[in-house]
Parts: structure tokens; C-alpha cells; sequence
């Protein structure tokens, strides 16, 4: 983006996308109920907008807040119930984003 505003780049097109948070790849990792519906998973998108991945897939959960570790290896987030009863943080390798 320039400093004008100007220079935008629009990365998602449908659902809600929350909580975006950089790979050192040149991919974005963010929270999305892609199909408009109450679960959520996590994703990943080139910055360029291209390459749209699931990166989590549960029907039975919503899934937050991704954050990488200092080193990349690693992939942290929340995980909760639909109804939020229980929430869990989880962890996972990042081998193939």
C-alpha cells in the first residue's frame, strides 16, 4: 500500500476473515468461515492472492487466532467447541503451507 491509501490489494472474497498473520514464505495464514456458515477453520493465501488453501478442516470446531513461531516451524491457534464450551490451544508442524 502507498502512502496515498492507494495500491490495496484485496487477498479474500468470501466469508468472514479475521485475524491475518504473516508466514516468512510470502503467505498469509488467517481465520475464515469461507462458506458463510458457524465453523471456522484456518487458511493460507500467497500475498498476491493466489493459492487459497485450508490449512484446517472441522466441522465440529472453530478454530482462531493462528500464530507462527519464531522459527516457522511451528503453527499455534485456538481451537473451540461450536458452542465455545471448551477452548484449547494446538499446535501442528508447518511442513507444507
Amino acid at each position: 500500500m502507498h502512502t496515498d491509501g492507494s495500491g490495496l490489494r484485496r487477498l479474500t472474497k468470501s466469508g468472514t476473515n479475521l485475524w491475518p498473520t504473516f508466514l516468512t514464505n510470502k503467505r498469509v495464514l488467517f481465520t475464515s468461515n469461507g462458506i458463510l456458515n458457524d465453523t471456522f477453520n484456518i487458511f493460507a493465501v500467497n500475498i498476491d492472492g493466489s493459492e487459497l488453501e485450508q490449512v484446517t478442516a472441522d466441522r465440529d470446531y472453530k478454530n482462531f487466532y493462528p500464530a507462527v513461531s519464531h522459527d516457522s516451524l511451528k503453527l499455534l491457534w485456538s481451537r473451540s467447541t461450536i458452542n465455545a464450551q471448551q477452548l484449547d490451544l494446538y499446535m501442528a508442524l508447518i511442513d507444507r503451507i
